[in-house]
């Protein structure tokens, strides 16, 4: 799932109440090791700008202010790699074909990240300078791609629940500022008795023991609704070419 998606799918559940959840709050997540996203496509820099040019030809010539990378065998390979997620996800236009990710050639490996075994690095910093002669101070996201299991729901789901929980009555406009004025000066509202639930992180040990397990249902799943996609589409040609006939009888 891409981060919109699974932003979309947490946010329906509304299991992180009072907040939205978006980038920056699984940006947080990431870096706190609590939700960190299964793959991260992300193409080196001189690769990302000359995809850049390409995708902005429109805009007529530009000269970036930093490299760009040459014909050769990486570049080759990251045009590959692009054009084969492309068929995948247009699999109507140029029919089934196997996810990049699945079967993951050794070409393609510079220019994957797992997180989870990776230094947290800001979502900002990952943006890729495309300063140019007209542009002189721009930044884009071309180059990154990040990626989350749809199994992982569940996982946020139980992190939503996570950590230290105080009660108080925030109806109360006095108590409420104090609130708000002891959470800013980095301690806990006078009497609001915290509590602590390690529930959700006893669970989230149980889904990384089953981590194998669960990705293969749910490449299962996934590539069960494809096939039976392809399927039904199958059989549509097939009886409107049999109602055509037995009309032309």
């Amino acid at each position: 799932m891409t981060t919109d998606a699974f932003a979309h799918k947490i946010d329906s559940l509304h299991a992180f109440h009072g907040r939205k959840v978006g980038s920056s709050l699984l940006e947080y997540l990431e870096k706190q090791g609590l939700l960190c996203p299964r793959m991260r496509i992300r193409y080196p820099d001189p690769v990302a700008r000359r995809f850049w040019l390409m995708a902005h030809e429109h805009w007529g010539p530009r000269q970036l202010r930093h490299p760009t990378e040459p014909d050769g065998p990486r570049w080759d390979a990251a045009v590959e790699l692009d054009e084969a997620f492309y068929r995948w996800r247009n699999s109507l236009a140029y029919g089934p074909s196997v996810n990049p990710l699945d079967d993951l050639a050794p070409r393609f490996s510079e220019f994957i990240q797992r997180p989870s075994v990776a230094t947290f690095e800001a979502w900002l910093d990952m943006r890729v300078d495309v300063s140019n002669d007209v542009e002189t101070n721009m930044f884009d996201g071309i180059n990154v791609e990040t990626y989350y299991s749809t199994w992982q729901v569940l996982l946020a789901a139980e992190v939503a629940g996570a950590g230290v929980h105080i009660r108080i009555n925030l109806g109360d406009e006095a108590i409420l500022r104090r609130a708000v004025e002891a959470l800013g000066a980095g301690r806990l509202p006078d009497g609001s008795g915290p509590s602590y639930d390690f529930t959700p992180f006893h669970a989230a040990r149980g889904f990384a023991d089953h981590q194998v397990s669960l990705d293969a249902i749910v490449w299962f799943a996934e590539e069960r609704s494809r096939l039976l996609s392809e399927i039904i589409k199958g059989q549509g040609r097939t009886l409107s070419a049999q109602r055509g006939a037995k009309r032309a009888v």
